[in-house]
């Protein structure tokens, strides 16, 4: 299915490193991704998005913590920044070390036409990911149980907008404080990409 939306095999597309290689491939066939992106071009729409912000990089947890748990907590959850920035999260900072991305940043990475090719990037990687997930699986795997005690818990997991946060404290077996940084918070900041 995924070389039917592309109009060619996962691996091959994720071998093409420049935007004349995605020119060529974009014009040989009718697969979606290869319509949508001509279709981007001919109205004139490749630039349209176009933000300077840098992408969110991986994040300390003992940092988040702290900044989760301090006073200024609630400020950072709702207008969260990373070294005194506001950050873009999702497919185009998650795939920026692709060729084919990292080749775009001289012709204003942020735009939608980036944009973009990241979502084919991670569509063409996907079935690599699958497939390894699915390698470092064992029988009876499944974790136990998580025991339920108190103390302070963090997540960050790589959603489909972006890096989803969750940190929880518990007093007593009990929730005491529940922040979540979503990934409308990075990028719809009143700073950030979209405002851009």
């Amino acid at each position: 299915a995924i070389a039917c939306a592309l109009g060619t095999d996962p691996q091959t597309w994720l071998e093409m490193d420049s935007e004349e290689e995605v020119e060529a491939w974009q014009g040989a066939g009718d697969a979606p991704a290869q319509r949508l992106l001509r279709e981007v071009g001919e109205r004139g729409w490749a630039a349209v998005g176009t933000s300077p912000l840098p992408p969110l990089p991986p994040l300390p947890a003992d940092v988040l913590e702290r900044l989760l748990a301090d006073g200024a907590a609630e400020r950072f959850a709702a207008l969260p920044e990373w070294e005194s920035q506001p950050r873009e999260t999702g497919a185009l900072a998650r795939s920026a070390g692709h060729p084919l991305i990292a080749a775009q940043g001289l012709r204003g990475g942020g735009r939608l036409f980036t944009r973009l090719l990241a979502r084919l990037v991670e569509l063409a990687g996907l079935p690599g990911r699958v497939r390894a997930l699915l390698e470092g699986l064992e029988a009876d795997s499944a974790p136990a149980p998580a025991e339920v005690r108190d103390g302070v818990g963090l997540a960050q997991v790589e959603a489909a907008r972006g890096r989803l946060i969750h940190w929880v404290r518990l007093r007593s077996g009990q929730v005491a404080d529940y922040r979540v940084v979503a990934p409308t918070e990075w990028n719809f900041h009143p700073r950030g990409g979209l405002a851009a």
